[in-house]
């Protein structure tokens, strides 16, 4: 899979990415600055609770925050201030997690509870070449970063750059054997990476009635099968790989849809779009729960994430709130809002 499409950046990422270059204060020790909240939010650009269940963790345009868990209230704790971070990822294996300076232009690993350097990772990347998505495979073997123009897989021991693809990466997600990668683009093809006798090879394919250049947001793929979930520009379509087919997931997710979230059984679909929050059954295929969302006239939900156990699940809003839910009741039980003034993800674009 190829793309000679040329993307723009987002106009407020690029104001964001002047702000922290013009104001921002980068740290080169080994052990980054932490700061409690300040008086002026940042703007968020998502949000992933982490494997052990004690972080919420937001990256955004001055820099990582890490909200404790169990006591939202408390203050922040802020990695790397002043510099842009739009992507993270948690290692599902070792307690780490991946982290993309867009200032520094390094994937920093680092310990989430402390910030802790482990090892700087230097992208070699072109001018105006920003990732926009991390992903770990499920074994915790490789560690995928994809921007606009490029597809880069590195060994997740050894932190060595593998492999380097021509591509647009919009989505990633650990593919169905250990150690391969699913790959969605911002002009439609999802494509499989994996390794053959150390090789990495892939194949791609468009899912059908594709709209010229539909990016694909996001994806997931059941446990042990070809079948997976894509969010298609504005509506969920099932796919599966082997069989190179495509599908809508239900009419009612065609379109308006802002993101979506599997629970770790994969049994549970969280479905965002304009003013509701779903929840889907995905053995039955029916919708269990619609829920009227906070603030539903004119800001929407986007950024979410379950729990470890599947009881809990954490949302970002557009307006900065940060939202906890109660899965088993599909009610909000916790609503903080108080350090970021925005959020908005950076593939809107």
């Amino acid at each position: 899979m190829k793309s000679n499409q040329t993307f723009s950046r987002p106009l407020l990422f690029i104001l964001a990415i002047l702000f922290a270059l013009s104001g921002g204060v980068f740290s080169t020790s080994q052990s980054p600055p932490v700061h409690a909240q300040d008086d002026i939010g940042p703007v968020g650009f998502g949000i992933q609770w982490s494997p052990d269940g004690q972080w919420i963790a937001v990256p955004s345009n001055d820099g990582l925050w890490m909200v404790n868990a169990e006591i939202v209230e408390r203050a922040p704790l802020q990695y790397f201030a002043g510099s842009v971070i739009p992507a993270i990822a948690f290692d599902p294996i070792r307690d780490r997690m991946a982290v993309y300076d867009e200032t520094a232009r390094l994937i920093r690993i680092i310990e989430p509870a402390t910030g802790e350097i482990i090892i700087n990772i230097e992208v070699t990347a072109e001018d105006y070449e920003y990732v926009y998505e991390l992903a770990y495979s499920n074994d915790g073997k490789l560690l995928a970063a994809g921007s606009y123009t490029h597809l880069r897989i590195f060994d997740a021991i050894t932190n060595h750059e593998r492999q380097v693809y021509d591509s647009s990466v919009s989505a990633i997600t650990s593919g169905i054997e250990p150690g391969t990668m699913i790959v969605g683009s911002f002009n439609g093809p999802i494509s499989t990476f994996g390794i053959n006798e150390d090789v990495f090879a892939r194949s791609s394919f468009t899912p059908d009635d594709l709209t010229l250049y539909e990016t694909m947001f996001s994806l997931r793929m059941l446990p042990d099968t070809s079948d997976g979930i894509a969010l298609r520009g504005t509506g969920l379509i099932n796919f599966n790989l082997q069989a190179e087919t495509s599908s809508l997931l239900d009419p009612a997710f065609e379109e308006w849809v802002r993101g979506f979230e599997m629970n770790h059984a994969a049994d549970t679909l969280a479905i965002s779009q304009d003013g509701q929050m779903s929840f889907y059954d995905l053995p039955s295929a029916t919708i269990t729960q619609q829920i009227v969302t906070p603030n539903a006239e004119d800001q929407v939900i986007f950024g979410i994430s379950f729990s470890p156990d599947d009881s809990r699940m954490v949302t970002l809003e557009t307006t900065g709130t940060i939202y906890i839910w109660d899965v088993a009741e599909a009610r909000i039980i916790v609503t903080w809002k108080n350090n970021f003034t925005r959020a908005f993800s950076q593939k809107w674009g």
